[in-house]
């Protein structure tokens, strides 16, 4: 089957925007009208590119709704305000559209539309058909489109999404978030997501595929298999014979070997590929390595003990929302593996496909984790959906079955879900065991006892709940020696990224990570522990990374979380270095957070590092030699003298530096292309650091800074600086530059004067004249008395109205409210659009605005509409007539602790400039 990207060239608005109620097309086939209709003017939509978040680009308000990152999604956001936020603020519904072309060679295929995610309770059209409806906007659904498209016609395709309900307590987004796909396949194919290989560490691999056969005739043929290894090479070889008939399906399996495989490992993440070919092409990518988990000693990849060090993590990120591109998936988990991370649980829900792809290539575990627990039909579908598209991803290693569910998590009645829903996953994939993030410390009797592996929410939840000794963890696995432990979720430290203080008044939080949630740990805190406990698998931070919502401790106050280790932008907070320094055995040594405070201060540093002596100098002069002992880090007071403050180090005989300089007043912004794009669909990544006027980072610099890129390099997609208190704008709203139109006239020389919007006249039909009309050959009766309209009596009138205009030059488009009567628009004697297209509702063609694209010259332009009225009655075009451009305003962003970032579909995003403002 072949996959083809179809995440280009969409458009969007709300439906709160569009201009007529929206059917949903249920009475009859291809009747849906409006917004959802196969012919739907949608110009003057936002054009947009998936993926795409819409609620990201909307403002923040601070009485909003913080947990959910203070966006109006939902009139929850309304309502918790006492009506603070104007409910008809609120932008809970999405419509999306596609207009595309079917050549001939997509005749006799089979094509099917492919959603990787869409928050959420999204309805799908195809050509006015009403397709289906997916409520999860965490799990991925296809659709079958190939009966309702016309092959050698103009195609399109209507998205409704409604994120007015929740299904996380956090920041959700809002649209088609994830990749969207066309795949086409050949009548007789292999349908998605239904081939699974399993493979051995002694090379054996057992694969098995779905062959359905759509065709009138039995089909007999042959299955060819084949992997291939790391370098292209292929290395084993099968063939099957399978036969099919008429209109069905049937399940084809076969072993193959391979010599001496290369194991995948966080370390060395070897992948290979199962190839398999007959009428139609598919292929998998798997990799050959073991998971075991032993209640006393932990768990072991590929048969040796791996102690995991884990994140949880949410899916949003700076500036793009939850709307990341594969290439900022891979740059997350690059980042937490340069942190030391080899584990990940995607928390609360199933990631995307690119994240895990990125998990398979680097190198890093995954706990998947579905979202919704228990085993109603919505359940049941959630989880088949995550396992089919997961399962053959080498970095899976465990399955979640749900998290902190506190009505039932202790209850006999856990038990009962989780061993069922055990079961379900087992007929998906028999090769992965099972957890549960369990809140509810030492309980056995619901679903702790029912899952395969315990998984730990916050060892001091025991110790405040089960057991004030602190020992409860200990008891716990002697009580119950046959079950695996892990820490599927701990610290919940809540932090800051430049500062060494706590200011709760003014919201400052400590950057170390020494403030905590009542149920949290500090990094030292919880390591040591895990770390005294060879039983204890691992354990899982809360979080790798900042997201929106649950802004604990200041709940009210900000619309960003502080749990991150990184920030929501990508920028490191100081314990990042501490798990680097002990996670890895890369050379660490780390002076935070920075040199600037004031004469007669003492001045709080943390050394993060793991090398074996460390020497610290002020200004030349020596401050002291340390040793850290494993997992701690070295803490310093020292009377603040400006200069340079400076470490080195010796780690394996290699010499290690980092130093703190005193920076002045910052004069300029350096920019520095953290991540670049390598392909269209990328995004850049460009860091803004204030600089002193020797080119020292400022590290409390606040400052505003503007920014320009020349049009020809890319757009700038987003903004973002890490700091929750900050409501600014992360995505740039469009604003439009606008001439009206409110004279025309026609040929006879009357004017026109654009009345206000008025209703629809051609949709009110009213039959009140009746026409006697003669009997007529072939029927028996005499006569007939036919019911006709108004309008049936009268002849269609034809007039053109004219208007003209100077210094318009360099706008591009003109827009019309509402047309009344069929209408071709004409710029200068040339046509650029019109209102024809066919539809049987014609209101689809008239009750909403038209906008035309197109291009005027410098001194006089003409605007000519020639219309076909129903009678002299009608009214050609009524509202607005606009003549408008996009205002390319500034870009802006306000540093936080000297530093920002800039997100840039761009592949050059070195021409980025950035200036402070003069205003600082």
């Amino acid at each position: 089957m072949k996959k083809i990207c179809f995440n280009k060239d969409w458009d969007f608005t709300y439906e709160a925007d569009l201009d007529a109620h929206n059917t949903f097309g249920l009475l009859k086939y291809a009747d849906a009208a409006n917004a959802a209709a196969r012919f739907y003017d949608h110009s003057n939509w936002t054009h947009v590119d998936l993926p795409h978040d819409w609620a990201v680009s909307l403002p923040r308000s601070i009485w909003g709704d913080m947990t959910h990152g203070a966006y109006p999604i939902s009139h929850w956001h309304h309502k918790r305000t006492e009506g603070h936020v104007d409910g008809e603020d609120v932008r809970e519904v999405g419509w999306y559209r596609k207009q595309f072309f079917l050549d001939e060679s997509y005749a006799n295929k089979r094509i099917f539309i492919d959603f990787e995610g869409v928050f959420r309770d999204s309805i799908v059209w195809v050509n006015g058909v009403y397709i289906d409806r997916h409520a999860s906007g965490y799990t991925g659904f296809t659709y079958e489109i190939t009966d309702h498209l016309l092959v050698g016609e103009e195609n399109s395709i209507a998205v409704r999404v409604d994120t007015e309900q929740h299904e996380g307590w956090w920041y959700e987004g809002a649209g088609i978030y994830r990749n969207v796909w066309l795949c086409v396949a050949e009548p007789v194919y292999f349908p998605l997501y239904k081939t699974v290989v399993k493979a051995q560490l002694d090379g054996s691999v057992s694969a098995s595929t779905v062959i359905v056969n759509d065709t009138e005739q039995p089909v007999s043929d042959t299955a060819y298999w084949s992997v291939v290894d790391p370098n292209g090479e292929t290395v084993a070889t099968a063939e099957t014979k399978f036969s099919v008939e008429p209109f069905s399906e049937t399940e084809v399996k076969v072993d193959l070997r391979v010599d001496a495989p290369k194991l995948w490992h966080v370390d060395t993440p070897y992948l290979y590929k199962l190839c398999l070919r007959a009428d139609d092409e598919t292929e998998e990518v798997f990799g050959f390595r073991s998971f075991e988990f032993d209640a006393d000693r932990g768990f072991f990849l590929n048969g040796k003990p791996l102690k995991l060090y884990g994140a949880c993590n949410h899916h949003d990120f700076g500036g793009v929302g939850t709307a990341l591109t594969d290439n900022l998936n891979f740059y997350k988990v690059s980042l937490l593996k340069k942190m030391g991370i080899n584990a990940v649980r995607s928390s609360h829900n199933p990631q995307s496909p690119a994240f895990l792809r990125a998990c398979d290539e680097l190198g890093m575990l995954v706990m998947e984790e579905t979202r919704a627990f228990g085993t109603s039909p919505e359940a049941l579908r959630q989880m088949r959906a995550m396992v089919e598209r997961s399962r053959n991803h080498a970095s899976i290693f465990l399955w979640s079955i749900g998290n902190e569910e506190f009505s039932v998590q202790s209850l006999e009645w856990s038990h009962r879900l989780g061993k069922k829903m055990m079961r379900y996953i087992r007929t998906l994939d028999d090769t992965r065991l099972f957890t549960y993030g369990g809140s509810n410390g030492s309980d056995y009797t619901g679903v702790n006892s029912a899952v395969d592996v315990r998984g730990i929410n916050y060892i001091q939840n025991g110790v405040r709940k089960t057991d004030p000794d602190g020992y409860w963890v200990e008891n716990y696995h002697k009580n119950h020696p046959h079950q695996p432990i892990l820490g599927s979720e701990e610290s919940s430290y809540v932090l800051g990224r430049g500062e060494l203080r706590d200011d709760v008044g003014s919201g400052i939080l400590d950057c170390a990570g020494d403030m905590t949630m009542h149920w949290g740990s500090t990094p030292r805190g919880w390591v040591k522990y895990y770390d005294r406990y060879p039983f204890l698998a691992g354990g899982f931070i809360w979080t790798g990374f900042d997201y929106r919502g649950e802004p604990n401790p200041y709940t009210h106050a900000n619309h960003t979380s502080s749990f991150g280790t990184i920030d929501l932008c990508g920028i490191p907070k100081p314990p990042f270095y501490y798990y680097r320094a002990w996670f890895t055995d890369e050379p660490v040594l780390k002076l935070t957070p920075h040199w600037n405070y004031t004469e007669g201060e003492t001045a709080k540093i943390i050394l993060y590092t793991n090398c074996e002596k460390v020497r610290v100098t002020l200004n030349g002069k020596e401050i002291g030699c340390y040793r850290p002992e494993k997992f701690d880090d070295i803490r310093m007071e020292i009377p603040f003298e400006a200069g340079v403050l400076r470490a080195e180090g010796i780690k394996n005989g290699a010499c290690c530096t980092d130093e703190l300089r005193t920076a002045g007043q910052a004069v300029d912004v350096r920019c520095e292309t953290v991540l670049c794009a390598l392909g269209d669909g990328d995004v850049s990544i460009v860091e803004l650091q204030a600089i002193d006027k020797n080119g020292n980072l400022c590290p409390l610099a606040d400052d505003t800074v503007f920014l320009t890129l020349p049009a020809d390099c890319g757009t700038i997609v987003g903004v973002g600086n890490g700091d929750p208190t900050d409501f600014g704008y992360e995505q740039q709203p469009p604003e439009e530059e606008l001439r009206y139109v409110r004279i025309f006239s026609d040929e006879t020389g009357a004017f026109y004067e654009v009345p206000p919007k008025l209703p629809n006249q051609l949709s009110r039909t009213h039959f009140h004249h009746i026409e006697r009309q003669n009997g007529q050959v072939g029927f028996e009766e005499d006569y007939r008395l036919v019911v006709r309209t108004d309008e049936d009596t009268d002849l269609p009138i034809e007039r053109v109205y004219t208007t003209k205009l100077r210094g318009i030059q360099g706008y591009e488009y003109l827009e019309f409210e509402r047309f009344g009567a069929n209408v071709t628009v004409f710029v200068n004697g040339r046509e650029v659009g019109n209102n024809l297209r066919s539809a049987r509702d014609s209101s689809v063609r008239y009750t909403r605005p038209y906008r035309f694209y197109c291009d005027f010259c410098d001194g006089v332009n003409e605007i000519s509409v020639k219309a076909t009225l129903a009678n002299d009655k009608a009214i050609p075009f009524s509202g607005y007539v606009k003549i408008g451009k996009i205002k390319r305003t500034p870009w802006q962003v306000r540093l936080h602790y000297g530093l920002a970032r800039v997100f840039l579909k761009s592949a050059q995003p070195q021409k980025l400039t950035a200036t402070l403002s003069e205003d600082n």
